[in-house]
């Protein structure tokens, strides 16, 4: 599900557009940038020639958004609100390259939003950990403490009251998408203190939640395609939030206002 506000592109030969992606991690996440990735493809099929950058650190944005620019992409996406600021801070310095920040939340000359409902992930795994749970205790274990995950964090214990009111809920943030030590960690924690089933909603992370759970005999609930393999024993289920369907439907604006 995505509410996107219009965007507006520059004057641009669609034969010879050139898209470009910045991923906060990395494609074989098998959850956010994974379906990032996909719906780069998608843009592909229709016609773009298509760059991406993995594991770009928000110190690094600005560098990788001149690349970019030199190399004369048209289009770029930015995959992660934790980027906006330094978009908000370099667009102006591109007037003739679009920027689409996935997950944001302001928009300017030349850079524009479009929102994923993060809360409706959260909540069918609140739904499904809630269900799941015998000792009415189920935990939620996020990356960065950003607006989507904290969007997803709160769908989540809605899902579970939702179902169960009694159930009690502990949450926490890594701190980082990309640290799966600290993320099994956290897993093993929440574990110990009786919870019996988690998800998670970090990314490359999550991977570490799942592992966590599978080593501690306790639930766990996917967060993206093809994480089942890392919890054959534990996983319940794969609530996959397939973003590549806003990255396609805001391409195809981008070309009707190029008309």
């Amino acid at each position: 599900d995505t509410d996107s506000k219009t965007v507006k592109a520059a004057d641009t030969d669609k034969k010879d557009l050139k898209v470009g992606l910045i991923l906060s991690g990395s494609i074989s996440d098998k959850s956010w940038n994974y379906t990032a990735y996909q719906g780069l493809k998608l843009i592909e099929k229709e016609g773009a020639e298509v760059f991406y950058q993995e594991n770009v650190a928000i110190a690094d944005c600005a560098d990788s958004i001149r690349t970019y620019a030199e190399a004369g992409i048209n289009l770029i996406y930015i995959s992660s609100d934790s980027y906006q600021d330094v978009v908000a801070e370099n667009a102006s310095n591109y007037p003739d390259v679009t920027f689409i920040i996935i997950n944001g939340g302001e928009q300017g000359e030349n850079y524009y939003s479009v929102q994923i409902s993060d809360e409706e992930q959260g909540f069918l795994m609140g739904v499904i950990a809630a269900y799941a749970s015998d000792a009415e205790k189920a935990g939620f274990v996020g990356g960065m403490e950003i607006t989507p995950i904290i969007n997803g964090n709160k769908g989540f214990e809605q899902g579970v009251k939702y179902v169960n009111p009694d159930v009690q809920i502990s949450s926490a943030m890594t701190g980082d998408f990309l640290d799966v030590t600290a993320a099994k960690e956290q897993t093993v924690a929440f574990a110990d203190a009786g919870v019996d089933v988690v998800a998670p909603m970090a990314d490359d992370a999550s991977i570490g939640v799942i592992e966590g759970a599978e080593g501690s005999g306790i639930y766990s609930i996917g967060s993206g395609d093809g994480q089942k393999d890392k919890g054959p024993d534990s996983m319940l289920a794969a609530v996959n939030k397939d973003t590549s369907v806003a990255y396609l439907a805001s391409y195809k604006q981008y070309l009707e206002d190029t008309d």
